[in-house]
């Protein structure tokens, strides 16, 4: 191989090519080797836009440098080192070639697609006669080909163990469906045959096209870092992105060629076969569980800004579980020889649906975890009982959607005191007052047995509480419960609903929770009020005993000493009285 000091094209091009980087190798091919620097790409454009100056090619220039910014931008993007772009002037057509040292080949997106990567294929296709991929040994050649005028055949699609080589006038104008499992690793290594079943394929493309846009991402911040552009990139993340980008790649890329096949093809669902070793287990563990935790760096917009959408988490949960499965059985019948074939999977539909049955439970736990939340929340200002009777019945009819709602606490003669309330009238309130302990009503009832009261009916009302009718007969159903601190009853909860009201096992448990942190909040105010009291007499007989030790005339004690006790008697008799 020498400098490009070699006439290729017949003018002095090849010597500009030479002032660019490149070299002519022993056949006339002009070669530019790169690095992972940036700069590459425009060096490439110089070498060639030289290169073809003047010459009989000069025609092609604009479109050859097109074509080659595309591939050589692909190459340092996805590909890896050693990268070299070659240029073949002679013969009947201009050939450009960049080559790279990854097996993983390049896929154009199906026409309207939103894909992030991938558009540079379709600049290529529309702007050369010819394009192909060829594998390589240690990587591989994509080429494209300029002709005056278009002589070849319709499209040739050739599957290859290590991907999909395609030729073709305007590249994948229609790749065929595949007949058989497409493999996503080299063909040395030992596979199973892994059925998922069909999916929808436009899911697939979004899914598929969302992690390509991730790592095109990542390395375009990785690469501004490098060059000292952008910021550096959190070691973890570039850590996680290797992972994605590196492991597991082959099924990746074998599952977006089979769904670009299918949509190439018109089909609305893209059957997923693929033929994987067993290593390709773990491998697509850890990619999945890069790409979870790679979520919380997008959620926090930490360089990458392309959050998931659930549906995307969803599938690619459902195809790395569903594959893992598989292999794992494959590999465990294999190694007890059996004969037995890969164990069946759910249905992509069928994991959505019980995704759906554990989601919508977790919503109705959230909501009620929410609504408790809030009433426990104004329960924590609270240090008196009507303080505490005010936040829950208040909060609670919120909550629950109740037309009213009553704290009631035992006093001396079987009676009732009502120390909170919203929703009821005067004579409503009078006539809870004036309920005994041995009255048919559900609050006596529910203090009496200790259990709670559920009336979801107006003929269940007036079944078990006939006096209802005329106490309250705009109620449809109630809840009463009894409140309790350890083995005491405070009082009893109740909420009343002018309309029918079902009481689900998880709403019976919500209200059951609201008693249970009411009577705590009731204790809580109690103990407050034994403080306080504590606090007062201790103040109290400070002063007393200061006042006993400044004087030894009686009438002068026995003047401040009524001075002290009259106040706080009656305070504490206004206390009583309230």
């Amino acid at each position: 191989m020498r400098e490009a000091g070699h006439n290729v094209n017949g003018d002095s091009g090849a010597e500009n090519a030479s002032s660019a980087g490149g070299i002519v190798d022993a056949d006339g091919v002009v070669v530019i080797r790169l690095d992972a620097r940036s700069g590459g790409v425009d060096k490439v454009r110089r070498a060639v836009a030289k290169l073809l100056a003047g010459g009989r090619w000069e025609s092609f220039g604009d479109d050859a440098c097109l074509v080659l910014s595309e591939l050589t931008t692909n190459a340092l993007l996805h590909g890896d080192a050693p990268i070299e772009v070659r240029v073949r002037a002679g013969g009947a057509a201009l050939r450009v070639e960049v080559r790279d040292g990854s097996r993983v080949l390049p896929v154009r997106p199906p026409a309207g697609g939103d894909a992030l990567t991938g558009r540079g294929m379709v600049l290529v296709a529309a702007a050369s006669s010819r394009w192909g991929v060829d594998p390589l040994p240690t990587g591989k050649v994509v080429w494209a080909e300029f002709r005056p005028t278009d002589t070849s055949g319709e499209d040739d699609v050739q599957v290859t163990d290590g991907g999909v080589a395609v030729r073709g006038l305007t590249g994948i104008r229609g790749v065929r469906q595949q007949t058989r499992p497409v493999s996503g690793a080299p063909s040395s290594s030992p596979g199973h045959v892994v059925r998922l079943g069909d999916v929808p394929t436009d899911l697939l493309l979004a899914a598929k096209n969302h992690v390509d846009g991730l790592v095109r991402e990542f390395t375009l911040a990785a690469s501004g870092a490098a060059s000292g552009a952008s910021v550096a990139v959190p070691e973890r993340l570039a850590e996680l992105l290797t992972i994605v980008t590196t492991r597991f790649a082959g099924p990746r890329m074998a599952i977006k060629r089979q769904a670009l096949g299918a949509a190439a093809a018109g089909h609305p669902r893209t059957p997923l076969e693929l033929v994987l070793p067993s290593s390709a287990a773990a491998d697509a563990e850890q990619y999945l569980a890069a790409l979870e935790e790679i979520e919380g760096y997008a959620r926090a917009a930490r360089l990458l800004t392309v959050e998931s959408p659930p549906q995307h988490v969803a599938f690619r949960r459902w195809y790395i579980g569903s594959l893992v499965a598989q292999l794992r059985a494959a590999e465990h019948t294999a190694g007890q020889n059996t004969g037995l074939g890969p164990a069946a999977t759910r249905s992509f539909e069928q994991y959505l649906l019980d995704t759906l049955d554990v989601v919508v439970v977790a919503q109705r736990t959230a909501e009620r975890s929410a609504r408790l939340q809030r009433v426990t929340a104004a329960l924590a200002q609270a240090t008196t009982p009507e303080q505490v009777a005010m936040a829950v019945v208040s909060q609670g009819a919120a909550v629950l959607g109740a037309s009213g709602g009553v704290l009631l606490v035992p006093q001396d003669a079987g009676r009732l005191a009502v120390t909170g309330s919203i929703g009821y009238g005067d004579s409503m309130i009078a006539a809870l007052r004036s309920e005994r302990m041995t009255d048919r009503l559900p609050a006596m009832a529910a203090l009496r047995t200790g259990e709670p009261v559920w009336l979801e009916s107006r003929r269940e009302r007036d079944l078990r509480f006939p006096a209802l009718a005329e106490l309250e007969p705009t109620a449809e159903s109630m809840c009463v419960l009894p409140l309790f601190a350890g083995e005491r009853t405070l009082g009893a909860l109740r909420f009343t609903f002018d309309h029918p009201r079902l009481f689900d096992e998880d709403e019976r448990a919500f209200v059951e929770a609201l008693a249970a942190q009411t009577g705590l909040a009731l204790e809580r105010a109690r103990l407050f009020a034994v403080e306080r009291a504590a606090r007062e007499r201790t103040t109290l007989f400070a002063a007393a005993t200061d006042l006993f030790t400044s004087t030894l005339e009686t009438p002068r004690i026995l003047e401040h000493l009524v001075g002290l006790l009259v106040p706080w008697h009656a305070a504490r008799t206004a206390a009583v009285l309230v």
